[in-house]
């Protein structure tokens, strides 16, 4: 103890010699102290650190989507050969049928191996996809229908390098897209009545058009046939009189007159 009551500490370094012992002794205090309160900083930057990192998982299990974090698995070449869960939060869990503590620290290919299958609306596996996104840097983004390892549904997805990794949000999205397809199935028939229709008012047209026509020739022919009766009637009237003119004429001459 030192003099202010103050704790000293020394390093004591013991050698044997023929008449005894020799004894070094050197005041390490002060660097025990810094020992001390490198470890007391250490302690609080850990629960801090373990503190954030509590809040950062119930910030993301609070999300509607699903997140996460895959780092890459190599061989000895340097290739993506797979990838490792590193974070799945509680809506992936959900959607994959599988608890965090399942998944944590396992491969993806040997969990779902369904990420090698050919994904038809990109013409690649999705583990092709992923490992694109990691080894260009370029973040993608996803529309997609996935059915294997007991998954099926519809995924809109979002991929972004994360350093030898990558992590993904995704979300559930089947009723969203049978919505939108049963919307163009509906617009689809709409435009096949509207055409419908259109061709029904087009021959309506046509024939009120034909109706007009013969309308038309009808009074044409009506105003033909007026004109040829005026002319006719006439002669025929003519005719009469003549007739009548000769018959009274005739009959005025004496009858012997008539017999020669």
């Amino acid at each position: 103890t030192s003099p202010d009551g103050g704790i000293q500490r020394y390093r004591l370094d013991v050698q044997a010699i023929s008449e005894g012992v020799i004894v070094f002794s050197w005041d390490v205090t002060d660097e025990k102290e810094t020992e001390i309160l490198l470890r007391e900083a250490s302690q609080r930057w850990k629960e801090e650190a373990f503190q954030h990192e509590e809040t950062i998982r119930k910030v993301l299990d609070s999300s509607l989507d699903g997140v996460q974090y895959f780092k890459s698995v190599r061989d000895d070449n340097g290739n993506i050969v797979d990838f490792e869960y590193v974070f799945s939060n509680r809506v992936a869990c959900q959607i994959i049928g599988k608890e965090e503590s399942e998944v944590i620290g396992e491969s993806l290919l040997s969990l779902i191996p369904g990420h090698l299958d050919i994904v038809e609306e990109y013409g690649r596996s999705l583990f092709d996809l992923y490992r694109e996104v990691v080894e260009s840097g370029e973040s993608r983004e996803l529309l997609f229908h996935f059915e294997a390892d007991g998954i099926v549904g519809w995924f809109s997805n979002k991929s972004v390098k994360l350093g030898d990794g990558f992590v993904v949000t995704f979300s559930l999205v089947t009723e969203l897209v049978n919505k939108s397809q049963e919307l163009e199935r509906l617009n689809a028939h709409l435009q096949e009545e509207v055409q419908r229709e259109i061709e029904k008012n087009r021959e309506k047209d046509e024939a009120l058009i034909q109706q007009s026509k013969l309308a038309a020739m009808g009074d044409m022919l009506s105003a033909i046939a007026h004109q040829w009766r005026q002319p006719l009637h006439a002669v025929l009237l003519g005719i009469e009189l003549s007739r009548e003119i000769v018959d009274k004429s005739w009959s005025s001459i004496p009858s012997s007159d008539q017999q020669e």
